[in-house]
């Protein structure tokens, strides 16, 4: 891979992993401020970890690290993926992305607000 290509996967990750630990502190501030923090806080995983998998997986061989070194970041990145991975799908299955953060709303017991159909 051409070292340009590399730096550019690097800058990507640390670009995601900023945007990441962003969002948390938005949402952080949202929550000090009185806003409901629903499910929303647990979606910021997947992609600091994805970030970091990037990062991980592109910066010690761009650096001309000893290749068991660059093995060991290699386990680890791909370790972190399959974390992000799970932590995707568990989010999925449990509505969060879907739902926007907001909880579920069984009108059939009148839990729901008025104006939420």
């Amino acid at each position: 891979m051409l070292p340009f290509m590399g730096w550019s996967l690097a800058a990507m990750g640390c670009l995601i992993v900023l945007g990441s630990l962003a969002g948390r502190w938005w949402e952080r501030t949202m929550v000090s401020k009185g806003q409901s923090p629903g499910q929303v806080m647990r979606f910021f995983w997947p992609p600091l970890l994805m970030g970091l998998v990037l990062i991980g997986g592109q910066v010690p061989g761009l650096l001309h690290a000893p290749y068991p070194v660059v093995e060991l970041a290699d386990a680890l990145s791909f370790a972190l993926a399959i974390m992000a991975a799970s932590t995707l799908l568990f989010a999925l299955r449990s509505g969060v992305a879907s739902s926007g953060g907001a909880a579920q709303c069984d009108s059939h017991d009148g839990g729901c607000p008025p104006g939420s159909s």
